[in-house]
């Protein structure tokens, strides 16, 4: 005997939602993880840029700094201020120690005004 809820046509019909919602879900899984592959690849080169940027500006930044430094160094020369004129300039030398000349050519004005 047959109940009446249980007709082939019942049957095939939950069947195939059930395996629709199946299909759809396994769909969403598998591009839901091909974009998240994607957005870290976008992550990830976006961060190699702003790393660059960053590297970029602390080496525009030291510059800047040394050379504002030196300035600094000839106004407190000029006001007398010696210890904070001799401060600056071995900022400047610890700052970048390779590059010496800026702070030997200032070195060498100041002995000229002084």
């Amino acid at each position: 005997m047959r109940s009446a809820g249980s007709s082939p046509a019942i049957t095939c019909t939950i069947l195939l939602l059930a395996g629709f919602v199946l299909f759809y879900m396994l769909l969403r899984i598998v591009f839901g993880l091909f974009s998240t592959r994607e957005r870290l690849l976008q992550k990830t080169r976006s961060g190699n840029n702003s790393f660059r940027a960053e590297s970029a500006f602390k080496l525009v930044n030291t510059q800047t700094t040394k050379a504002l430094n030196t300035i600094t160094a000839r106004s407190a020369h000029l006001q007398g201020n010696y210890p904070r004129r001799d401060k600056l300039l071995t900022s400047v030398s610890e700052q970048a120690p390779q590059e010496r000349a800026l702070k030997l050519i200032t070195e060498a004005e100041l002995i000229d005004v002084g």
